[in-house]
């Protein structure tokens, strides 16, 4: 099969996250099972970052910015140069899907109709505008505010709706869709993310003196605030290593000074898988109180490696992270409860073991990429039943 994902950035962008490293995942995971795979990724003209060697066709489109970065006003006109790689890519050979990760897909989505190529979309946004979330006919002035000022969410749900089939990565994520961006049930087909096997090849063996490790985007979505006031709250022997990169940086930053944790608080760029997985066997447990998940890419991957995980509950993570079994959940913006699930895991050793070995095989049995893609695969023959 002759395949194309698209997505927003890279995974070797400046700015990155979850959806782009499972783009790269899942095309990997397509080419091993032997599908004809490119992948249509953005980025700056002037914009220059190390790339590694890669299983399938890499291809770039512009990113019409300054910079690649979540708020650039002029976003959505890549779906203008996403659409021109994708045709020199169907005239060099015909497509037999396009598989977009966001708005840039939206002009492909109405093309692909037209030239006989099925288009699928998954939606990665975790949460969506308060206003796209009410009843359709009400909230008029907030959905105009919408249109001016977040018009990724209007061109989402217009690729969506356009597209064969809509994969929403958890059945929370399929709920905002069906009401934020209005694709019909029928429509909807919900396919997780997968976890790269190098998590796997690692197992969690860190002593009790080990740091408290958060990785992820450095984005209010990943509530790193709450963790600082949670850290604040814990003996001056405590420390924690944060992993990542995101437009909060600096003021994450600022607060940890505030609270007085400079000394307490090691902050590290987003680190290869390879690096990664080493940092989460050696952690003495990890710690991702995200305010808002589509999935939970960071959760799966710490439970792979066995790492003893506190989360919340919220969005999707309940439907990876079961409570008192794989990992510790409690509300998300509260530190104090946050202070004590992780006072629990570190004066339970037991415990801790427990729930690592717990997720590891959870996530072993149910979440390989190249399980996933298998099932996209399948998908991407099918038709909904609304054709």
């Amino acid at each position: 099969m002759r395949i194309a994902l698209t997505c927003n950035f890279s995974p070797w962008s400046p700015y990155s996250g979850g959806g782009q490293r499972s783009t790269h995942a899942l095309a990997t995971a397509l080419v091993q099972d032997g599908h004809d795979v490119s992948v249509v990724f953005t980025r700056t003209p002037w914009e220059r970052f190390r790339v590694p060697d890669v299983a399938y066709q890499l291809r770039w489109a512009s990113f019409f910015g300054l910079r690649s970065r979540r708020a650039a006003p002029l976003r959505p006109l890549n779906a203008i140069s996403v659409l021109a790689v994708l045709k020199e890519l169907h005239r060099e050979r015909p497509l037999d899907v396009v598989h977009g990760n966001g708005e840039e897909v939206v002009l492909a989505a109405s093309w692909g109709r037209e030239a006989g190529v099925r288009v699928v979309t998954t939606p990665r946004y975790p949460n969506y505008p308060a206003a796209l979330l009410q009843p359709r006919g009400t909230h008029r002035l907030g959905r105009l505010r919408v249109a001016v000022t977040d018009t990724k969410y209007l061109l989402l749900g217009r690729a969506a709706r356009a597209s064969t089939w809509c994969c929403p990565t958890s059945q929370h994520a399929a709920r905002l869709v069906e009401r934020a961006l209005g694709v019909p049930s029928a429509q909807i087909s919900v396919i997780p993310n997968g976890v790269s096997q190098v998590f796997f090849e690692h197992a969690w063996s860190a002593p009790s003196a080990a740091p408290w490790l958060f990785f992820g985007r450095l984005a209010h979505d990943k509530g790193v605030d709450t963790l600082l006031q949670a850290l604040a709250q814990a003996p001056g022997k405590r420390t924690l290593t944060v992993v990542g990169r995101g437009d909060q940086g600096p003021s994450l930053k600022r607060m940890a000074h505030d609270l007085h944790l400079s000394d307490r608080v090691v902050w590290r760029d987003w680190l290869d898988e390879s690096e990664l997985a080493r940092e989460l066997s050696r952690a003495q447990l990890a710690v991702l109180p995200s305010r808002h998940e589509s999935f939970g890419n960071a959760m799966a991957e710490a439970m792979a490696v066995g790492t003893p995980l506190v989360s919340t509950r919220a969005g999707s993570i309940p439907e990876i992270v079961e409570h008192e079994v794989t990992g510790l959940l409690v509300a998300p913006d509260d530190p104090a409860a946050l202070h004590q699930a992780i006072t629990r895991i570190e004066h339970d050793t037991e415990l801790a073991q427990r729930l690592g070995a717990a997720g590891r095989e959870r996530m072993r049995a149910n979440y390989s990429w190249q399980a996933v893609a298998r099932r996209y695969a399948r998908l991407y023959a099918e038709r909904p039943a609304l054709s």
